[in-house]
């Protein structure tokens, strides 16, 4: 299991460390190298503190006063802060922060800090912090922040070794902190999708924040929708994507009210600035179409292809041709993506599971029967007009399995 950190989504390097055949200090210590990648800093360490002293449990530090095992005055250090004041301290630059004149910064030398504390049985053990000596240029977000909060819990039951559901944890941890900061949530889905599509939704409201995009989508009359749950997996378009709010457009709880003429079942999404800048979502305006597919349950009838919601590119419609009653697609092969495309392959087109017909020269068609062409957003498109792919994800495993072979 690769349990390497991952910049772009901490939460789903912590879900893979929950599953990890791992010891809890062997956890901990790729928890911190989690954070360490997510905030862009090079030092990561959880302390002990206790009686004025500051004792290293687990760094990635190797050297010097702050290696592992190392113990030092509490009161020089940013942590003390922390400690004192029960709650998470961070700045980017502390030359531009309140703690400009701090004792820590000369003793230290670290201009970038982020500390939370850790506490076991509900008290304070220490902290888990990450630092750099050199000022970071970006602002430390409010969503770093809330990470720092979940990791710092999360390394406080790996210290009880309880026997605790540390996947469950994740997302409960995290759901305490939006809930407590109105935070849209950035815990990954963890579903997996077959490409057969259940129906279409239609975007009612999109609000722009710091971080991201929030989409409302109502899905009335989509069998199956009007019964979601928080954390829920759905395929949007291809993306798959965690429901965070769902009602119905007289409910007045949490999110952007529906306009006048978005009535019945809706729910509620939050997609990151990754997301919004590898996908199209983001041009996405009010009543504009969307596929939509729920996670396939494990007992599931498997129609379709292993989909998982990760688009690898965005592909453009090049033509339409009507065939007899089918129809013909024409799209692009974006630029590293040909090997994977095959004749009679599958592939995923806007969250669709399909066969390629034919591949040409940076090209390939697919066939469209009315029932995909009436039931997907397809009837809705233009030549010109971008689409999600996603290749099969077995023919990324084999060539990763065969890479090194002549």
């Amino acid at each position: 299991m690769n349990t390497e950190p991952d910049h772009s989504n901490p939460f789903e390097s912590l879900l893979r460390l929950a599953d990890a055949d791992l010891t809890p200090e062997e956890r901990i210590r790729r928890a911190i190298d989690v954070g360490r990648e997510y905030l862009d800093v090079d030092n990561g360490v959880l302390s002990y503190t206790a009686e004025g002293r500051y004792e290293v449990i687990s760094t990635n530090i190797d050297s010097g006063p702050y290696a592992e095992g190392g113990i030092v005055d509490l009161d020089g250090t940013w942590c003390r802060h922390v400690v004192t004041d029960g709650e998470m301290i961070g700045f980017a630059d502390a030359a531009e922060s309140p703690y400009r004149d701090d004792r820590a910064l000369g003793i230290t030398g670290l201009n970038c800090y982020v500390g939370a504390p850790v506490e076991i049985d509900g008290e304070t053990y220490g902290t888990l912090c990450f630092s750099d000596e050199d000022a970071r240029e970006e602002p430390i977000t409010e969503r770093e922040r809330d990470f720092v909060s979940v990791l710092a819990d999360w390394v406080g039951h790996e210290l009880e070794r309880d026997e605790v559901d540390l996947e469950a944890l994740v997302f409960d941890a995290w759901e305490t902190v939006r809930t407590q900061n109105g935070y849209p949530s950035a815990v990954p889905s963890r579903g997996m999708f077959t490409g057969i599509v259940e129906g279409t939704g239609t975007v009612r409201t999109r609000t722009e924040t710091a971080d991201g995009l929030r989409l409302r989508i109502g899905v009335d009359g989509v069998d199956g929708f009007d019964d979601l749950a928080h954390g829920q997996s759905i395929s949007v378009s291809g993306v798959c994507l965690t429901v965070e709010e769902h009602g119905r457009a007289a409910d007045s709880g949490g999110g952007a009210t529906a306009p006048a003429n978005g009535t019945g079942a809706w729910f509620e999404v939050f997609l990151a600035a990754e997301t919004v800048a590898k996908t199209y979502l983001g041009d996405l305006r009010a009543g504009d179409a969307v596929n939509l597919e729920r996670a396939m349950p494990a007992d599931g009838r498997f129609d379709g292809h292993v989909v998982q919601g990760h688009v690898d590119t965005v592909a453009e419609v090049r033509a339409i041709e009507r065939v007899g009653e089918d129809w013909r697609f024409t799209f692009s092969i974006p630029e590293g993506h040909g090997r994977y495309l095959v004749d009679k392959g599958s592939v995923t087109l806007d969250g669709i599971s399909l066969t390629i017909a034919e591949k040409r020269d940076k090209v390939f068609d697919v066939a469209i029967i009315p029932t995909t062409y009436e039931l997907t957003t397809l009837s809705e498109k233009s030549a010109g007009d971008p689409v999600h792919l996603e290749v099969d994800v077995i023919a990324k495993y084999v060539e990763n399995m065969l890479d090194g072979y002549a």
